[in-house]
């Protein structure tokens, strides 16, 4: 290798984010006597092979998971041949559940996202022989609280969508659990993975010996010239009705945004302006006496002004994290009851209203304020994705809730629930990032755009969200009645 100011010069990857790769090839190799004509093909090629990289798409499990969700996931590979579901977004380090952690659970969801096994890691020069110190706290979400044990840093080759990634940067979670308001501890069911951070390539890590480089996913494929950009986007999508989800590393999916796109600066998970939660009726006839309904978000606590709150995303935490006074203003408009031990509204299913609410085309409305303060934005979650099941181990027998938590003392958080119908995504080294409304079911196919190193900005679809939904709502009721309709021959 050979170095050249800030730009590093490799003769097969020049890779330097935040330099001219093609400059300082042309600067070094004009020091070598070779003829022009060879410098200037050289110089050719390799400003046509930065031009030709592509987007990377990662896979997403055929199944679905969690005891709170359904929830969808992608699949990655570690180690020799370890396949693990993950849901994705966490900053900096991969979150993983080890084959150790179900040893002294009876009930463990998280065998079915599979664990990792330290044993099968590709660990010459790393995982367990890298030696490394630092331990991270097991808190890996912000709209749940995950306690006990801390977790163990540690690196593996990785493959995501097809192309490895050595020495990975990971958090081993031995013996962490999900802490519910009553102080009951439950089994974790996924790990997060991560997808990157501003600015970042690599984690330094102090060890006994060396500083270990443990690397992010993008920014790693980035430095090797494999991506265009160091940078994500994403929309899970949802169970129900089904909605493929989209991950892309180097670029994203147009058909998966639709109308006004808020732009945000430095990391996705730093806190933005919530300024209302509203319900509003779409389209047809309505559950209720009205046709929407606004100012929810600081109904009957003084202590939020008209600016509203400050508030996270986070793929890694599943709730609508928000103030008790917030959710419960809500529910006043809904056939739901507490459950003070989790910190949840369960649907009461015997109401007529439940059906009538989780069948209609009506949303919940979050309206966000731009850093100019004088743009709104709105995302829209259908009540019909705010139907959510939970399983053992955090009931004894299924039960529908709704998804407003307010256990939470991390601070206030959209998770998946909210992630079924947004698009985020960050340019890590340009330091944007963006969130925007999300397709319903109709999602064309997928028209993937490359993201370069210093795109500040991206663009809608002309798609439109109500047409996206069009025709979901009436096969979900004929399904809602077959259901009800089962349940009351079988009684």
């Amino acid at each position: 290798m050979y170095e050249l100011s800030s730009c590093p010069f490799f003769f097969f990857a020049l890779t330097a984010p935040g330099c001219d790769k093609t400059l300082s090839f042309i600067t070094v190799m004009a020091s070598f006597p070779l003829p022009v004509s060879l410098l200037w093909y050289l110089a050719v090629f390799l400003r046509v092979t930065a031009q030709d990289l592509t987007p990377l798409e990662v896979k997403w499990s055929d199944l679905t998971y969690g005891p709170d969700g359904p929830w969808p996931a992608v699949e990655v590979t570690l180690g020799y041949d370890q396949t693990i579901a993950l849901y994705p977004g966490r900053e900096f380090q991969t979150f993983l559940l080890t084959s150790d952690y179900c040893n002294n659970n009876t009930t463990c969801p998280a065998t079915a996202a599979r664990l990792y096994n330290k044993e099968r890691g590709q660990v010459g020069a790393t995982g367990g022989a890298s030696g490394i110190q630092w331990q991270p706290g097991p808190d890996f979400m912000s709209g749940l609280e995950v306690a006990g044990a801390l977790a163990q840093s540690w690196i593996d080759y990785m493959d995501v969508g097809g192309v490895t990634v050595p020495n990975v940067s990971l958090a081993l979670l031995n013996g962490s659990y999900a802490s519910y308001p009553d102080g009951t501890w439950y089994p974790l069911s996924v790990g997060c993975l991560g997808i990157g951070a501003p600015g970042t390539v690599n984690q330094s890590f102090s060890t006994d010996g060396p500083l270990i480089n443990a690397s992010l996913v993008p920014g790693w494929l980035y430095e090797q010239n494999q991506l265009p950009s160091n940078s994500f986007a994403m929309h899970i999508g949802s169970a129900n009705p089904v909605m493929p989800g989209s991950l892309y590393f180097g670029g994203y999916d147009q058909n998966r945004i639709v109308g006004d796109i808020l732009t945000e600066e430095d990391d996705y998970t730093k806190a933005i302006s919530l300024s209302d939660i509203s319900i509003r009726v779409v389209d047809g006839s309505s559950p209720w006496d009205f046709t929407s309904k606004d100012g929810l978000l600081a109904a009957n606590n003084d202590s939020i002004s008209a600016a509203g709150i400050k508030i996270s995303v986070d793929g890694c935490s599943p709730y609508l994290t928000l103030p008790q006074s917030t959710c419960d203003a809500i529910a006043d408009h809904l056939p739901v009851k507490f459950n003070k031990k989790l910190g949840l509204y369960i649907w009461q299913q015997d109401d007529t209203k439940y059906s009538q609410i989780v069948s209609s085309a009506s949303a919940l409305d979050f309206t966000f304020l731009a850093g100019s303060n004088t743009k709104h934005v709105t995302i829209s979650v259908p009540f019909r994705h705010l139907n959510l099941t939970l399983t053992q181990p955090l009931v004894d027998t299924d039960q529908q809730y709704f998804p407003c938590y307010t256990g939470s003392t991390n601070g206030y958080t959209l998770g998946r629930a909210f992630l079924q119908d947004a698009f985020v995504g960050a340019n890590w080294d340009a330091k944007k990032w963006w969130l925007a409304q999300a397709p319903g079911p109709n999602i064309p196919t997928a028209a993937v755009i490359t993201l370069n190193g210093n795109d500040t900005d991206i663009a809608a679809s002309t798609n439109d969200w109500k047409e996206s939904w069009s025709g979901s709502v009436r096969i979900f009721l004929l399904f809602f009645v077959a259901i009800q309709l089962s349940h009351f021959y079988h009684s």
